[in-house]
């Protein structure tokens, strides 16, 4: 899961400016939680994303671990959209 290091921002502020969401990549859910290993990374992600929203008070945008990974921001950027816009992955 990919979470810009947040320990030494301010609350609601990126090195860009002002950030409005987080995307939490790569996110693990329960179903896929088959091993311990697995299941801890799961625990740890989650504890990441709590921290975040009771530091910033963002939303949070999970995206599923999927076959492809995703890398960069145009192509993050791509599947955002297509998912606040309803499209299919």
């Amino acid at each position: 899961m990919l979470i810009q290091n947040f320990e030494s921002q301010e609350p609601g502020h990126c090195a860009a400016g002002r950030s409005q969401f987080v995307i939490a990549n790569m996110a693990l859910s329960e179903n896929v939680c088959k091993n311990n290993c697995f299941t801890n990374r799961r625990q740890m992600q989650l504890y990441c994303l709590r921290e975040i929203k009771v530091r910033f008070a963002l939303h949070i945008l999970k995206l599923p671990l999927m076959k492809a990974v995703l890398k960069g921001l145009e192509l993050l950027g791509g599947v955002v959209g297509k998912i606040l816009n309803n499209q299919r992955l």
